[in-house]
Parts: structure tokens; C-alpha cells; sequence
């Protein structure tokens, strides 16, 4: 279990360098655990900014809104690897916060974060996922989440910076059989939609989202249907 806490009292210092004007420290954090050598960071490619590029390899930081992606992806994927790394949650503290910036009160949230709940934002780049140049990389992290203590005005959100703590586990997806490394071991075969959001502990809607990405992929095959549910069985290597 990596510890953030030394990379994030390290980028303290370089708010106002180059790139990391107004980054979240989250995305900063894991910028310099993928390569700690700032040379790396920010480098132009084509017509836009990668994250990190190392050799023939970019890897690109995205927290949320994958669909921003898409553009990029088109670009980078000709001529490069690219590898998405995207942090979830698998344990969060939130802490809230007066205009001064002291923490008021805090508490553990109840919520914690499956690796299947990445696939709301896979679904946005689903017909980049099969390309042999993709990867993505999924960081289940414990952080600690900073909100202002107002409640926040229509369209507004109260909350301030996220910032990692440690490193759960770490997950490698570079092909497609790897995706079903995210469904749960306990999930017994055939299963429906409804199976999986039991077993993993998830939203029907993510079940069903993450039923979809991997049928796309080719990993899961319907086998039938079972009171207008689809069946569905792993596909064997």
C-alpha cells in the first residue's frame, strides 16, 4: 500500500510552476507517482498537452467527463500507447471547512468504490477501448476530501480539493480479457444484471453499464435470457 502523503507535501511547493497552476492535487499527486521526474510532465504532443510522457508512452490523469477525451484519444492512439489513469475512491473521508480554511467537522463517508464504477466513464470512450494502443489503469485510493461547510448555490458544488492518503490496489487493463479481472470471484455463472449489481455491491445502472462495455469487448457472451433478463457466462481465454 503506496503512502501519498511525501508526494503530496512535495507538490505543495510548485502551485504556481507551469502546468500546475490550479491543478487539484489530486491530478498532481498522481502525475508524480507515475514519474516523479517533472521533465516528463506536461509535453506537447501534436496539438495538445499530455499528462506524462515517457519514450512512446503518454499517460493521461482524468478524474471525471472522459467524453473530453474522445479528441485527444483520436490524436495520440495514431502514433502512441496511451494509458488512462483514473483514481477511485475505495475509501473517503470528507472534511468540512470555514472560509479560513479550518477544517469544522469531518466523517467518513459511507460510500465506497467498486472498480466497475469506472464503467459509466468507459462507456464515453467505448469505441476507443478495443484499440491495441489503449490501456487504463484504475488507482482505488483512500483520500480525504475538502468541502466548504455552505451548502452550495444552484449549479454550484461545495467541494474544495481531493487528496489522496494511499494506494488501495492498483489495477492494469491492457487487454480486453483484463476487464474481467473486475468482476467479483464470488459471481457464478450465468449471471444477470441484476447478479452482478448483488455480488459487487453496485447500482443496477453501473451493472448494466458494465455488462455493456464488456459484451463490446467480447469478454462476455448473452447465453439466453431468464425472465427478460439477459443471461450472461465469462468468455474462456
Amino acid at each position: 500500500m503506496k503512502d501519498f502523503k511525501t508526494i503530496v507535501s512535495k507538490i505543495k511547493g510548485e502551485r504556481t510552476s507551469i502546468g500546475t497552476l490550479n491543478e487539484k492535487t489530486l491530478h498532481a499527486a498522481i502525475k508524480h507517482f507515475l514519474e516523479p521526474d517533472q521533465s516528463f510532465h506536461e509535453i506537447p504532443i501534436n496539438e495538445y498537452i499530455a499528462d506524462v510522457v515517457k519514450g512512446n508512452h503518454i499517460y493521461e490523469i482524468q478524474l471525471r467527463n472522459f467524453n473530453t477525451l474522445r479528441s485527444k484519444l483520436s490524436s495520440f492512439l495514431k502514433d502512441h500507447q496511451v494509458t488512462i489513469v483514473y483514481p477511485l475512491a475505495a475509501v473517503k473521508y470528507i472534511h468540512y471547512v470555514d472560509d479560513s480554511g479550518e477544517i469544522i467537522s469531518s466523517r467518513k463517508s459511507p460510500k465506497s468504490c467498486h472498480p466497475l464504477d469506472c464503467s459509466h466513464e468507459l462507456y464515453k470512450i467505448k469505441p476507443f477501448l478495443s484499440n491495441p494502443n489503449l490501456r487504463i489503469k484504475l488507482l482505488l485510493i483512500e483520500s480525504c476530501e475538502y468541502r466548504h461547510n455552505h451548502k452550495p448555490k444552484y449549479n454550484e458544488t461545495n467541494k474544495i480539493d481531493q487528496v489522496p492518503l494511499k494506494l488501495i490496489e492498483e489495477i492494469n487493463l491492457t487487454s480486453p480479457l483484463d476487464y474481467l479481472k473486475m468482476l467479483p470471484d464470488s459471481l457464478k455463472e450465468p449471471f444477470t444484471t441484476k447478479d452482478l449489481a448483488k455480488e459487487a455491491r453496485i447500482r443496477l445502472k453501473t451493472a448494466q453499464v458494465s455488462s455493456n462495455i464488456l459484451s463490446h469487448l467480447g469478454v462476455i457472451n448473452k447465453i439466453g435470457t431468464d425472465k427478460r433478463l439477459y443471461l450472461y457466462k465469462r468468455v474462456t481465454p
